[in-house]
């Protein structure tokens, strides 16, 4: 039974328009990136660096699980805890500085 497509639904086709086989998608992005000049990242990479990026930006545990799809937030914990710690420890780090530097946030 096919998945039914919905309207945000992103598909990509060949120029014959049918499905693109699973090694196009690596091939197109690999062509992509060298164009772009750029150093050449796979698909994983990027999913790991968007879920830095988020956890970076302050998100909670709850969101980075749904947005990349785990089953549950110990999935995520197990794989980007640190990035949560590295993330607790900049707070103080920051909160240190700006309170021996008189910074007033308010």
């Amino acid at each position: 039974m096919r998945n039914k497509l919905t309207p945000n639904a992103f598909v990509i086709f060949s120029d014959n328009i049918k499905p693109l086989g699973v090694n196009a998608y690596r091939s197109r992005w690999a062509t992509i990136q060298k164009i772009a000049n750029v150093s050449y990242r796979d698909f994983h990479s990027i999913r790991h660096t968007h879920a830095s990026v988020v956890i970076a930006d302050g998100y909670d545990i709850k969101f980075v699980q749904e947005r990349l799809g785990h089953s549950s937030a110990k999935i995520t914990l197990d794989t980007y805890g640190h990035l949560f710690e590295e993330k607790k420890f900049d707070k103080i780090r920051d909160n240190l500085r700006d309170n021996l530097l008189g910074v007033n946030h308010a």
